[in-house]
């Protein structure tokens, strides 16, 4: 699921031709979003099953695990393009 919502920004930034600054921003707005207000609300609503909090933290390292990849590939590929074509 989350590598999923980096592709789809990334999908729906190239249908609509996107310019690179905008492509990274559009993928990385729909890849990252808030897993900490999942963390709140499983702690206050369930303070005596802290097992609770194991999936939504463990989400949370992936999506940080793979916004980092994203940014390499972005890199990587950024570094690919000739200077005159950017």
């Amino acid at each position: 699921m989350c590598a999923a919502s980096f592709a789809i920004g990334w999908a729906l930034a190239k249908v609509l031709r996107a310019a690179h600054g905008d492509t990274v921003a559009l993928t990385f707005a729909t890849g990252m979003n808030n897993s900490s207000a999942g963390a709140v609300l499983a702690s206050t609503q369930l303070p005596t099953h802290p097992q609770v909090l194991l999936p939504v933290l463990a989400y949370s390292l992936l999506q940080k695990t793979g916004a980092g990849l994203t940014d390499s590939l972005f890199a990587r590929r950024r570094a690919a393009v000739p200077e005159g074509n950017r």
